[in-house]
């Protein structure tokens, strides 16, 4: 998946620049107009971006425990978390505003930003294609390797049965269509994330004390590890 994200951030890039210089735009109230045509399977515009912000926290928690429990350093977690989410929502801000102006071409496509760049030059789109296929395929090997491990926790000798169990409906679910899936799952699992953030607000509140006393003790190891390796000679500390 990191190795495709850049991919994405250049493709979307370019499809923002697209738009911005080469198409034309009926006024923002005709835009506005279309937009709204197009439905949402949620109630108000505003109910759909708290909702977006639980479903990324959902798909992402799982990732983001692994990869901050092994930062033993407090303050570089909180760090990489917050630049994390600044680059997520820039890159969001500009896809709504290149999606949002492009909505006459591709408002109603299953793949609206594939759209665009296929408008830019077919060849990018095959090349935009096989990066989202790849980030999907990485995406769900992973969730389905994480899903049949917590099934099989009280029998690891059935995890294969899992494993392919649930690729398998995975697989028998995606002809459902893009469109019709993320339409049901995705304010589904914005709703879960919504809770999850309660869930795990209230545990931080709850135990602030045991948090920070861990955090300082943490901080305290890294100056003393770092303070060892200033004082070490040359020679040992290499």
């Amino acid at each position: 998946i990191g190795a495709a994200t850049p991919f994405i951030f250049g493709f979307i890039g370019l499809a923002s620049m697209y738009v911005i210089f080469f198409v034309d735009h009926p006024p923002l109230a005709e835009l506005d107009a279309e937009a709204l045509a197009i439905g949402s399977p949620l109630p108000h515009w505003s109910i759909a971006a708290v909702n977006y912000v639980g479903f990324n926290l959902m798909v992402a928690v799982s990732m983001a425990v692994v990869i901050g429990g092994q930062m033993f350093n407090p303050r570089l977690a909180g760090r990489g978390g917050f630049l994390g989410g600044v680059i997520l929502s820039l890159m969001m801000a500009i896809s709504t505003i290149t999606l949002f102006l492009a909505v006459r071409e591709v408002g109603h496509d299953d793949l609206p930003m594939l759209s665009l760049i296929v408008h830019i030059h077919p060849v990018l789109g095959h090349i935009m294609a096989v990066v989202i296929y790849a980030m999907i395929f990485n995406t769900a090997l992973g969730m389905f390797y994480a899903l049949a491990r917590r099934l099989s926790a009280s029998r690891p000798e059935h995890f294969y049965r899992y494993y392919v169990g649930t690729v398998a409906v995975g697989f028998v679910l995606s002809f459902a269509g893009f469109k019709n899936l993320i339409g049901w799952i995705y304010p589904l699992l914005g709703y879960m994330g919504l809770l999850l953030i309660a869930v795990m607000t209230f545990a931080w509140v709850r135990r602030y004390k045991q948090i920070a006393q861990e955090a300082d003790r943490r901080l305290r190891l890294v100056d003393l590890w770092r303070a060892g390796r200033e004082n070490e000679p040359a020679g040992d500390a290499q």
